[in-house]
């Protein structure tokens, strides 16, 4: 253990992987060498070791707290995928925080800390932008509401018809993305974009439309459009016959049609009544 310097905002931080990391971080830039990207974990500790008995890794085992927030203040971000790569973009795009080149052992996580850890600002400042950056997260959390349509029984159909209609509309969206299969696809696609809140809902909706859109044309299948003119006798009966038995009129004019060529009872030239011509004629008339 070693103790801050004295402030009265100092805390007490243990050696461990963390304090680690933060210290290969300083050794690589002091250093000025990639040298130790790819070393084996053994072999990286053993020179984080001797880099800490130098006059300047020292220096700043001294000063660590500085620069270190207390874990408690770092226990809200956690190991989640979706977070991870939110926090990552963030910390990039708003607060220009990030390492260059990490190592490729540093991942996640571990990753996102050292990023906070390595950040050279004020401690005060420094805790005061964790909280500005927690509270973007729960803020952003809250448009996931908007992509409750892909979760569901048809989740892996509608989410991988978003994605054919994302490379269809819009390619440049999809260039080095993987494919969408799930909603935590769905979700981690547009986090990356760093779209506003309107234009997520006019891309979900765009997609709903055209799968609404291709649904229809499924059901459609076999089926042509037809236009008649009806008289307003039998436009009330059909409308009527629908509300009666539950049923689209156009379903009713089909069945009918059905139930007539099958039973030949109403339009068999044997068995015409009067009341049918009747009915006929008077539809002619008035149109």
């Amino acid at each position: 253990m070693i103790t801050g310097n004295g402030k009265k905002n100092a805390i007490n931080i243990a050696f461990d992987e963390r304090t680690d990391i933060w210290l290969w971080l300083h050794m690589r830039d002091q250093t000025g060498t990639a040298f130790y990207q790819n070393l084996p974990g053994n072999i990286i500790k053993q020179e984080i070791v001797n880099f800490g008995a130098s006059p300047n890794g020292y220096q700043l085992k001294q000063n660590i707290s500085q620069y270190l927030l207390p874990q408690e203040r770092l226990k809200w971000i956690s190991k989640d995928k979706r977070q991870i790569c939110w926090l990552l973009n963030y910390l990039r795009r708003e607060l220009n925080c990030s390492i260059w080149q990490p190592p490729a052992w540093l991942l996640e996580r571990d990753l996102i800390i050292a990023c906070l850890d390595f950040w050279d600002i004020d401690l005060t400042k420094k805790d005061k932008a964790v909280g500005r950056i927690e509270w973007a997260w729960n803020e952003h959390q809250k448009s996931d509401r908007i992509f409750k349509w892909f979760k569901g029984e048809e989740e892996t159909a509608r989410c991988g018809f978003a994605w054919d209609w994302l490379l269809r509309n819009r390619p440049n969206f999809t260039v080095g993305q993987p494919p969408i299969s799930d909603q935590e696809g769905i979700l981690l696609f547009f986090d990356g974009l760093w779209l506003s809140e309107s234009d997520k809902k006019l891309g979900v909706i765009e997609i709903k439309n055209s799968w609404s859109q291709q649904k229809s044309r499924g059901k459609s299948s076999g089926k042509k459009q037809r236009n008649f003119v009806l008289s307003d006798t039998a436009i009330v009966a059909l409308k009527e016959l629908s509300s009666e038995y539950g049923i689209r009129e156009a379903k009713i004019v089909e069945t009918l049609i059905q139930l007539e060529k099958i039973r030949k009872v109403y339009l068999s030239k044997e068995n015409e009544s009067d009341s049918l011509n009747k009915l006929l004629i008077d539809g002619k008339d008035k149109h």
